[in-house]
């Protein structure tokens, strides 16, 4: 048996991509399609711009699984699979 990935743990959690992917677009600014949900679910990360602090699926995941699954978690993975985490900026 195949482990799931984090994301689709919270697929899962949701049930499903359509209800999951409903369901974020409530908690987030800017509305992501079925399509990138399947996308992230092959690639068992979230986008770049999860880094580039541009989004933050991660929290929204987080609180859509009621801390099933957790940001930290999220963001490590992509930092695991080469993506660098953002540079602390000085006096920030």
């Amino acid at each position: 048996m195949l482990r799931m990935n984090l994301i689709e743990q919270a697929i899962k959690h949701a049930g499903g991509v359509t209800a999951f992917t409903k369901a974020l677009n409530e908690l987030i600014e800017r509305p992501v399609t079925y399509q990138a949900v399947k996308k992230w679910a092959a690639k068992g990360r979230l986008p770049r711009t999860e880094w580039t602090d541009e989004t933050h699926y991660a929290a929204a995941i987080e609180q859509l699984t009621g801390g099933q699954v957790l940001r930290e978690r999220l963001l490590q993975t992509g930092v695991a699979s080469g993506i660098s985490a953002p540079v602390e900026k000085e006096g920030a």
